[in-house]
């Protein structure tokens, strides 16, 4: 999703957040289980609860996404911030891109 926004590649994105002092994590596999708990809990799409429940397992605070609308719904499982949240965003932002 980020390199359709941003048109940056995975490296590139790490490099950027772990310049703001952010852990990135590349996980695998999750319980499908909580995933479909997080799911009837918050009524957001399996992608997304699948999101959530990588980052509680991995220890997360937050989330950070351009999908705002969507994980606001997951805030009783963990935090959601837009990347401009963490001040000066060092990349291009098409218009519609937080539609």
């Amino acid at each position: 999703e980020v390199k359709k926004v941003v048109f940056l590649e995975k490296d590139q994105v790490k490099q950027t957040l772990e310049g703001f002092g952010l852990k990135i994590v590349f996980v695998g596999l999750v319980d499908r289980r909580k995933t479909a708990l997080i799911q009837r809990r918050t009524r957001i799409h399996f992608s997304d609860a699948l999101h959530v429940a990588i980052a509680l397992e991995n220890h997360c605070d937050s989330i950070i996404t351009f999908n705002l609308k969507d994980f606001k719904k997951a805030e009783m499982f963990i935090g959601c911030l837009a990347p401009d949240a963490l001040g000066k965003v060092p990349w291009p932002i098409h218009p519609g891109s937080f539609s």
